[in-house]
């Protein structure tokens, strides 16, 4: 283990854990620390083989004032996490901000719900938006929907009226839908 002195600012003190072979390593820990001048931890890195990896936790930490301010998993080197939100950036109250979903470094929805959630000191939902494939994208509705009833409808990265998105996408969308479950029910019997 090693404990460096940025010694051109002299702001930041940090730690690297390193493995047998040279590389920042998380096996016990995090792999990298960084401090605050008054010594509170700033940031922890958990890498595997130099990049930011972690299974079962978030692989990045940030604190503010002593408590965590943001946490993002990721899986060698790419924003990733199921079964949960991949980012989430926390209020100094400690409610949470900010949650944001990807798989496999892709922002997605997750089970119909959507990719990112903004939230008020009080935790009150302020903002939901709907990714498909790293793009503003939903099926069935708005993809960006806020606390006041402004909406926006978006259609594979393309923003579109709400008279388009009824017209071209969603009707026809669920007449295919419909389609398929015809068939599939046919094919049944």
């Amino acid at each position: 283990m090693h404990i460096y002195n940025n010694n051109l600012y002299n702001t930041t003190k940090f730690t690297i854990t390193m493995d047998g072979t040279g590389y920042r390593d998380y096996d016990n820990g995090p792999a990298k620390i960084w401090y605050n001048e008054d010594g509170s931890v700033k940031r922890e890195e958990w890498c595997q083989r130099d990049i930011l990896h972690r299974e079962g936790g978030p692989a990045l930490i940030t604190y503010k004032h002593g408590s965590v301010y943001s946490e993002c998993w990721y899986k060698q080197g790419i924003r990733h996490h199921i079964g949960g939100p991949a980012g989430t950036l926390y209020w100094d109250n400690g409610n949470v901000s900010e949650q944001v979903w990807y798989e496999y470094g892709r922002q997605q929805c997750r089970d119909g719900g959507p990719a990112a959630i903004f939230y008020d000191e009080d935790g009150n939902v302020l903002r939901e938006v709907y990714y498909y494939d790293n793009v503003l994208h939903r099926d069935n509705g708005p993809a960006i929907i806020d606390c006041y009833g402004m909406c926006s409808y978006w259609w594979h990265g393309e923003k579109v009226s709400q008279e388009e998105y009824m017209e071209k996408y969603y009707i026809p969308y669920r007449v295919e839908c419909v389609k398929q479950l015809q068939c599939n029910l046919i094919n049944l019997i």
